[in-house]
């Protein structure tokens, strides 16, 4: 995930399943806290207890869940370069003002990193070299 200020990982497959399975745990818990609350003042029958117990267990699950979602985003870092962002191999390319850089998509570390004339607007990797184009024309080629 890019935002102005930030690049988050996001295993998107495993946290979109996840998030479905908690809405799913969710719905099921809001349906059986109502059927608690209409007990009203038979709350504290065997029915109530079980209801009680039941939603216990779904506040368990839910909040498994919830900790497993975070192990869907491994790293997140602060990220200056918001113009442009390209994916070649494991390297993620950043464009920002006067600069790009390449972070590790395994552990979000800066790379490399290199000047620009303005802002990088289109990046482009091909055969070892990095293509950068800015806002102020300049075409700049790093590698190879």
């Amino acid at each position: 995930l890019h935002t102005d200020n930030e690049l988050n990982a996001l295993d998107r497959y495993h946290y979109l399943d996840l998030i479905k399975e908690r809405n799913a745990l969710t719905m099921k818990r809001d349906v059986v806290n109502k059927g608690f609350l209409a007990l009203g003042e038979d709350i504290g029958t065997r029915k109530g207890h079980e209801l009680r117990e039941r939603l216990e267990d779904l506040n368990h699950e839910i909040l498994k869940i919830n900790q497993t979602i975070q192990d869907c985003q491994p790293w997140k870092v602060a990220c200056s370069h918001p113009y442009s962002l390209i994916l070649a191999g494991d390297i993620l390319f950043a464009g920002g003002q006067d600069s790009v850089i390449a972070v590790s998509t395994k552990t979000g570390k800066t790379i490399w990193n290199a000047r620009v004339n303005g802002r990088a607007l289109e990046i482009a990797v091909s055969n070892g070299r990095v293509v950068v184009s800015t806002d102020k024309g300049t075409i700049h080629c790093f590698g190879g």
